[in-house]
């Protein structure tokens, strides 16, 4: 579901709708304790996309695929962002 802040945030960050869908669809998600998960491109999600898309597909959106993320409530199947990464997410 699209709302009014994410349409906003869409335009301001120069993203194209079709990466949500891209990213719900093939990306890895991560669950956090807020009660929101987080989806991102891993080389997981990368390959599931070469299956489905073809890898130049894949090769000319690659830099712009590793840097997106996209976090939803869990609670109310709405998208909270999308917002390109600009740190290393670290893991436990």
């Amino acid at each position: 579901m699209i709302c009014s802040h994410l349409s906003h945030r869409l335009k301001n960050r120069s993203i194209d709708k079709q990466w949500i869908n891209i990213l719900v669809n093939f990306g890895t998600v991560r669950y956090d304790k807020q009660g929101s998960m987080s989806y991102h491109f891993d080389r997981k999600a990368i390959g599931r996309m070469i299956s489905a898309y073809g890898q130049d597909f894949v090769n000319k959106n690659l830099s712009t695929l590793r840097k997106l993320y996209l976090v939803e409530r869990i609670d109310s199947d709405k998208i909270v962002t999308v917002a390109y990464k600009t740190k290393r997410v670290k893991r436990n």
